[in-house]
Parts: C-alpha cells; structure tokens; sequence
C-alpha cells in the first residue's frame, strides 16, 4: 500500500495529459513526438559548433529516446492548430477531386438539354474543364522536363567533343 502511494507522488502528471504542441523529429523508419526543449537539443547537437553523434531525448509520451543525429531527416513544430489546417487543406483537396471525378448527378446527359442558337457548344463532361486543365499542365511540364533533359545531354555531348 505504501508502495501505490510513492508511485502517485513520483507521477508525472503531464503523462497523464500529452502536450497538443510538439517536435516532430523524423528519422528514415520512425519519428518521435518530442517537447520543444528536447527538439532544441537535437538541433544543438546537429547544427552546434561541437556536433554529437547521439542525443538522448525524452519523448511526449515519456519514453526515452536515443537518437543518432546523422539520422535524423527533419525537426518541425506541430502544433495542434498547424495539424488542424493540414486536415483541412487535405480534405479540401479530397473534395475537388471526388467532384472532379463524380460530376453532379442533375447535369443533363451528354446530347440532351438543348443550347440556345450563338451559345457556346458545352466542352465534354460536366467538370472535365477542370481535369483536363490539370492534365494539360501536367503534359506541358513533362515536355518541359523531357526537353530539359535532352538539352543537358545534348549539351553535354557538344563539351566532350570540344574537350575530346
């Protein structure tokens, strides 16, 4: 009994309830949540004059972690309202591309509605403007990316022959 009641005193009581406002620090198979003050070590021990090899840290669940810093991929703050507008921003960005790819069910069928004599001839399915805009400027910047790398090989073959 004595014992449970040593326990409740040595708690930490921020276990109990993790802070909302993190580090992420991301190592190439895991990252870690961590509390600003631990984040703040292993960017010293990364980016200090006498750089460390290993940091320990305690992450915001109270593990404790030891971290080679030639591993570490990135260090950023995530904070709660920083995670929030990420979802939002994904879920918008989910939203274009369900009504990108399923049209409003009350756009008539193509060949029915008849336009107006001098209106515009509508330009395939309901919303395909939009994708094919999207895809348009994805061809246009894989030609770009294709003659951009023809130009470099070209021009490299042009200097071995001036060098050669």
């Amino acid at each position: 009994m004595g014992e449970n009641r040593i326990r409740e005193l040595l708690r930490d009581p921020t276990l109990d309830q993790p802070a909302l406002d993190y580090f992420e620090v991301r190592l190439p198979w895991q990252s870690f949540a961590v509390r600003q003050e631990a984040a703040e070590r292993i960017l010293e021990a990364m980016l200090g004059h006498e750089r460390a090899e290993w940091v320990r840290a305690e992450t915001v669940t109270g593990s404790v972690v030891h971290i080679r810093t030639e591993h570490v991929v990135f260090v950023r703050e995530w904070s709660q309202a920083q995670r929030d507008t990420e979802r939002r921003f994904w879920k918008q960005i989910d939203k274009e591309y369900e009504e990108d790819e399923n049209p409003p069910s009350d756009a008539p069928p193509q060949g029915e509605g008849q336009s107006e004599p001098g209106a515009a001839e509508p330009q395939g399915e309901a919303g395909s403007d939009r994708v094919s805009t999207r895809t348009t400027v994805m061809v246009s910047a894989n030609r770009a990316l294709v003659v951009a790398a023809a130009a470099l090989v070209l021009s490299h073959l042009i200097v071995r022959l001036v060098i050669g």
